[in-house]
């Protein structure tokens, strides 16, 4: 009997465990995960400011596409996902939004010429705050490898723009140049277009240079080196 009692509290004990551990891992998870999803209002034809409000819960990423007669300016043309779809809360959401007329929306000008591309932004008065030059095995020589903003973005006085451009296809060596007597902007530029890397910089009060002259480069210049190191520089400094 002793035997009996003992066997059915264990045989209940088990299924209580169980019970609990379904309870914890399958069926809270479940209701929580239903909590969090929610179908994606519909914000299309409404005004950015609105549709950012309306959609405050999630991660949105905002793109724009050239003025379209179809919708007014700043107002949502599309989500993705698409309104109605069944999402969580938090997730990423892309918004596309009607560009105003005179706004500039940046193109994908992966692989394009950067003279071709210089040109475009030259013209409407769009200025490029850094250029970087990289060796790129797929990429042709003098065209764009990769630019940020990307794509869809739209540029305003604040936005800093950075091409980075293909010097072909990497060398056999490299060649350390000659930065001593430059200035601290030259120096950079040639230590990319060489396919070297900037290193580390410090600064030493020099009273007979320029501020920002290049007085030292640990690597000689001219020196062939068969693979891209770091090249630390000694910048001239007003006291």
């Amino acid at each position: 009997m002793i035997n009996y009692i003992a066997k059915y509290f264990i045989s209940f004990l088990i299924v209580c465990i169980i019970s609990i551990l379904s309870i914890d891992f399958i069926i809270l998870p479940s209701i929580t995960k239903k909590k969090n999803e929610v179908f994606l209002p519909d914000v299309r034809l409404s005004d950015i400011e609105e549709a950012k409000e309306i959609l405050k819960d999630f991660n949105l990423s905002i793109f724009y596409v050239d003025n379209n007669k179809n919708y007014k300016e700043g107002h949502v043309i599309e989500t993705s996902p698409r309104s109605f779809s069944k999402v969580k809360k938090g997730r990423d959401v892309k918004i596309i939004v009607s560009a105003a007329k005179e706004d500039f929306i940046m193109g994908d000008y992966i692989d394009k010429s950067y003279r071709t591309v210089k040109l475009q932004f030259d013209r409407n008065n769009i200025i490029i705050d850094t250029t970087i030059y990289e060796y790129n095995e797929s990429i042709k020589k003098d065209n764009i490898v990769f630019h940020y903003p990307k794509k869809g973005k739209k540029i305003t006085e604040e936005t800093k723009l950075t091409l980075i451009v293909s010097s072909g296809k990497p060398p056999d060596y490299y060649i350390v140049p000659s930065l001593i007597n430059l200035s601290y902007n030259s120096a950079i530029k040639k230590i990319n277009e060489s396919g070297l890397i900037l290193g580390t910089t410090q600064y030493k009060t020099v009273d007979t240079l320029l501020n920002n002259t290049v007085i030292y480069q640990d690597q000689p210049a001219y020196k062939k080196l068969s693979m891209p190191i770091e090249i630390n520089l000694t910048i001239s400094k007003d006291e």
